[in-house]
């Protein structure tokens, strides 16, 4: 009968110990989470993007940006070149509305999406990098209003010259948007744009005496 006793006892200080470790263990798994939790919040915070303050109102932007180009696009012929070269910077600039849905469908849904170029893990740009485009962006504003004055106060063959050149310039204002764009929310990136085509003085072919040619 004493040994029974000993033995209940002996099982009941075993049980003790059994669940003072699983409850050291729980505790143990409890701090972890919340250290790499807490790291998570940390990291996220010192490699933050934008906020979805700023993403919606480049959003708003964008959508202004296609409307005027939708707008302007209508008032040419259909198969022109100038109607052609409108649809070139409507085009970058639906493609950059998608771009930044994207993004904030991964800020809604909390999903960090990681990009890999030529199997390479994608880096997103730097603050530098992110300014230097800025800085491009200005160039190009002005360019963009030179070229448009250039077009309204000219008439004949030459105001169809200025229009053509203005919508290159409006194009390559979208395409360097885009650009920045995707530098600013960690986008990758691989179209460039040609500034030494752009910039060169070309001719754009024969003159012909067709109404619709332009």
């Amino acid at each position: 009968m004493e040994r029974e006793i000993i033995s209940k006892d002996h099982i009941g200080e075993t049980e003790l110990m059994v669940a003072d470790n699983m409850n050291r263990v729980l505790t143990l798994i409890l701090v972890i989470l919340i250290g790499a939790n807490s790291y998570y919040a940390w990291y996220q915070w010192k490699h933050a993007l934008p906020t979805q303050t700023q993403l919606d109102a480049d959003i708003a932007q964008v959508d202004q940006d296609i409307a005027e180009a939708s707008g302007q696009r209508a008032k040419f012929v259909e198969g022109s070149l100038l109607q052609i070269l409108a649809d070139g910077q409507l085009s970058a600039l639906q493609s950059t509305r998608a771009m930044l849905d994207q993004k904030r469908l991964s800020l809604l849904r909390g999903i960090n999406i990681d990009y890999a170029v030529n199997g390479q893990a994608w880096t997103a740009a730097n603050t530098e990098t992110v300014k230097g485009i800025e800085a491009e962006i200005a160039v190009e504003d002005a360019k963009i209003a030179n070229a448009d004055i250039r077009a309204s106060s000219t008439g004949g063959l030459l105001a169809a010259l200025g229009q053509v050149n203005a919508l290159i310039e409006h194009m390559n204002g979208a395409l360097l948007r885009q650009r920045y764009l995707a530098a600013k929310y960690g986008f990758p990136y691989a179209a460039a744009v040609d500034r030494t085509a752009t910039d060169q003085k070309k001719s754009i072919g024969k003159v012909v005496n067709a109404p619709d040619a332009l």
